[in-house]
Order: structure tokens, then sequence, then C-alpha cells
């Protein structure tokens, strides 16, 4: 499958540099050009390299110095608030269990085996009874 895309990919791409150097020659009609060149974008742009137009006002500057010092209180409460429930989210999630004295590698390892085990009994039982008449 990853072969096929990248042959498509390459075949794509040698389509498109055979097309450029025989116009480079002048080697195809004009109008044949102007109508695939119509067709072939002259820049790819993808959605996150698309810049967004933004307009401001005198009045806006005006408002930002009037209203600078309390929105950057808001601004710095919030990201404390944030960071304290982020925090505290972390500390939730990466919780220790003190009742237990495995550590997290020792319980992934029994873990791991105790799947392993299991699949080497499926596997005998399905061997098992297939040998069975």
């Amino acid at each position: 499958m990853l072969r096929k895309l990248f042959f498509i990919l390459c075949l794509i791409a040698a389509i498109y540099f055979a097309y450029q150097f025989a116009k480079n020659k002048n080697w195809l009609p004009k109008n044949l050009t102007t109508k695939i060149d119509a067709r072939i974008p002259q820049k790819i742009t993808f959605p996150w390299q698309k810049a967004q137009k933004m307009s401001f006002e005198q009045k806006d500057f005006e408002k930002l110095g009037e209203n600078s010092l309390n929105q950057i209180k808001i601004l710095a409460s919030k990201a404390k608030e944030a960071g304290t429930i982020a925090q505290e989210f972390v500390q939730e999630v990466v919780k220790e269990d003190k009742g237990s004295e495995k550590n997290v590698s020792e319980k992934a390892f029994e873990y791991g085996r105790y799947i392993y085990c299991q699949e080497v009994v499926k596997q005998y039982e399905a061997s098992s009874s297939s040998l069975k008449f």
C-alpha cells in the first residue's frame, strides 16, 4: 500500500516536471499551457500556514491603554488557575498505590506475563481440541 502511494506520488511529480520542462522549451502550444496553468496551483498552502488577517483601529489601541492593567491581572489570574488545575490533574493521574509494595514497572511486567500465559493456554486448548477425534 505504501509502495503504491509512493509510486503514484513519484509519477505525479515526474509528470509535473516533464510538463514544466516541455513548457520551458516551448514544445507545447500556448493555449494548452494556459489551460493547464490555470488548473495547477501556483503555491500550495496548508491550513496551518494561512495567515489570518487582523485589522485594528485606533480606538482599539486606546482601549488597550486604558484597560491593559486590568486585562493583564485577569490574564495572570486565569493562567495561575489553569496551572493549579493542571497540577492537580497530573497529581491525580500519577498517584502512587501506597498500599502495594510493588512499583509500576513490576505490575506492568506481571500483567504482561499474565497476558502471555493466557494466550499460551488458549493456543494449547485450540491445538488439543483439534487433535481429538
